[in-house]
């Protein structure tokens, strides 16, 4: 029974957060495509150096870990005017992320003050 209360109240959440403008992005709505299809990661040493390893599974809830251990498909690196979390440093990451790669090193992730929870502020990648 208290297992149905808390899918209710976590669903009613999310409700709440899509009303209060707050949005949940998807690999596929950043344009993650390959001409070869994805590739399956499970490090970023798996993909080219041009790319990073972007985790198949969405975190859900606010505890969001810095590891991610779920299996991945690599994705591009962000180049300008692509879209990016602010949450990740410039240049090639060293673990799995979520949803998008960071951007390219010469550039940086500026905010647009959309927030992807439990993610954080979804930006552009922009000249530093």
């Amino acid at each position: 029974m208290f297992v149905w209360h808390f899918i209710l109240a976590l669903l009613s959440i999310q409700v709440g957060l899509e009303n209060a403008g707050i949005i949940t992005l998807t690999s596929e709505e950043f344009g993650h495509t390959n001409d070869d299809g994805p590739k399956p990661c499970n490090s970023v040493n798996d993909c080219k150096l041009d790319e990073c390893c972007i985790s198949n599974d969405r975190p859900i809830g606010k505890r969001l870990s810095d590891s991610v251990d779920a299996h991945g498909t690599c994705g591009p690196m962000g180049v300008m005017n692509a879209t990016c979390y602010v949450r990740y440093p410039s240049g090639r990451p060293t673990q799995i992320v979520y949803v998008a790669c960071p951007c390219e090193k010469d550039l940086v992730c500026h905010g647009i003050g959309v927030i992807d929870v439990p993610l954080g502020e979804v930006g552009q990648c922009e000249l530093k």
